[in-house]
């Protein structure tokens, strides 16, 4: 990207990008003008236009934008030597926590893509995060932090669930209630769920067998 691109995603297409992820999260896309993005944004509908060319390469652009923020939050966890199963899910929700916490049009946006299912050419939003899971999961076995089991095909859309349910379900389950929740909470909630699934997947886990009288006795 050369300096020129730089200012200009910095003036134009960064605000323009932010007002269509506010939009799109609070009215949805099929109810978003690009004029209303433009107005939000403080920008001319035509450098929309100019930058994105249709709202529906747009709506690319603020999902690859929201796909980054969590591809550069499990980065930095990955990056980073750990010595244990809870420290790695200590660190994993604690960075995709901090996005989903801090961002809350981040996360009315991720409950939208699932809701909305909106018709465009291209992969969908939870479809591409399904990929990142995917490709976390991977990471994590070739590390040697996690072992694959028969269930390696269903595990990254177990990952999805656990780390973004929190998100979809409690509004669901509560959907008259202000979004109060801190990024605190949202972070505890987070880890709680990839625990479960990384404790499962350990590489050294709990294997139990049974005495002569049928009592659980730890084989490890």
């Amino acid at each position: 990207m050369s300096a020129s691109d730089k200012i200009s995603d910095l003036t134009g297409k960064a605000r323009i990008r932010n007002a269509a992820l506010h939009l799109f999260s609070v009215r949805g896309y099929a109810n978003t003008s690009l004029r209303q993005i433009a107005h939000r944004a403080g920008v001319s509908l035509s450098l929309v236009t100019h930058h994105f060319y249709s709202k529906e390469q747009l709506k690319l652009a603020v999902d690859h934008a929201v796909l980054a923020s969590f591809e550069q939050a499990i980065d930095s966890v990955l990056a980073t030597t750990m010595r244990s199963v809870d420290e790695v899910a200590s660190r994993m929700a604690e960075a995709i926590g901090e996005v989903i916490g801090t961002r809350p049009e981040v996360r009315s946006y991720i409950r939208r893509a699932v809701f909305d299912q909106v018709a465009i050419a291209d992969t969908s939003l939870m479809e591409r995060l399904l990929e990142l899971m995917d490709a976390t999961l991977a990471r994590m076995y070739r590390a040697g932090i996690l072992r694959r089991d028969a269930e390696s095909h269903w595990r990254p859309a177990q990952m999805l669930l656990l780390t973004f349910g929190p998100v979809v379900f409690d509004w669901l389950l509560k959907p008259h209630a202000p979004e109060t929740a801190s990024s605190e909470t949202m972070r505890t909630r987070c880890q709680s769920g990839l625990r479960l699934l990384m404790h499962d997947l350990s590489t050294s886990p709990p294997y139990f067998g049974a005495d002569s009288r049928g009592a659980r006795i730890n084989s490890a």
